[in-house]
């Protein structure tokens, strides 16, 4: 025999239609309202289940908290295992919404977590190009000073973790996207498999010497002229051995 009062596991079949109903709705409702106690409860017994289920709109809870911009609903669904990059119906991830919706420290929170900010919704635009959209649209006046400040924000800590500063070996191709947009084959330095990079995230100049035909390449070892130096070889040149096999050539002197 069972005491009254404790709690045993059943399987989902063995419970009334109703009596589940009764707990997603309650579940959700506390998502929407953003009810962090009655949320860290319900976690308790439901645990990842209940972090990482979905409503009609293929939203989770992590979505209305990032929506609502509780850091303490965020943090509490993250703990239980909450998707960081779960995709709703118009393909928005909690990131999406919390930029958004211009909550700075869940932005922070998410991106700290895992989220994706790169990860493009229904329309193509990453959590980046969502917010810098926002920002073109909003004027610059002393009434949108702050909103303004918030945005910009947003935007380094995105670009922070969208751009990492590796350097290109060279870039060996380029291509129109079905948006007509270009991208460029990259070739890394630091032994990175080579990957198409969209326009936008390639300096200026990089571009410039792909189109002008310079090429990249890695420096193996340098040697000082000689002293006294050749009279046909400037004191203000370096003997260069390349890392890719290339024959030894004078280059102009660098520190670096």
């Amino acid at each position: 025999m069972f005491e009254p009062e404790m709690n045993i596991w059943v399987r989902s079949d063995q419970v009334a239609e109703d009596v589940k109903s009764d707990y997603e709705a309650k579940w959700w409702q506390c998502c929407r309202t953003g009810n962090a106690f009655e949320i860290a409860e319900m976690l308790k017994g439901g645990g990842q289940a209940l972090a990482c289920a979905r409503d009609a709109n293929d939203r989770s809870g992590l979505h209305y908290a990032s929506g609502l911009g509780s850091q303490e609903c965020v943090r509490a669904l993250l703990a239980y295992g909450a998707e960081v990059d779960a995709k709703d119906k118009d393909c928005f991830t909690p990131l999406h919404i919390a930029a958004g919706y211009l909550h700075e420290d869940i932005v922070s929170t998410l991106v700290k977590s895992g989220a994706d900010p790169e990860l493009q919704d229904i329309s193509g635009r990453s959590p980046l190009d969502l917010i810098e959209g926002l920002l073109l649209s909003t004027p610059a006046t002393t009434v949108t000073y702050a909103r303004r400040s918030i945005m910009e924000s947003i935007t380094r800590t995105l670009e922070d973790f969208v751009f990492e500063e590796v350097p290109p070996a060279a870039i060996k191709a380029c291509r129109l996207t079905e948006n007509e947009q270009k991208e460029y084959l990259i070739e890394w330095l630091d032994e990175m498999p080579p990957s198409w990079v969209s326009e936008k995230d390639i300096s200026d100049e990089v571009i410039e010497d792909f189109e002008m035909g310079l090429e990249y390449a890695e420096i193996l070892k340098k040697y000082d002229p000689p002293c006294p130096a050749d009279e046909s070889v400037s004191k203000r040149r370096q003997l260069v051995k390349w890392a890719d096999g290339a024959a030894l050539s004078w280059e102009p002197f660098s520190d670096h």
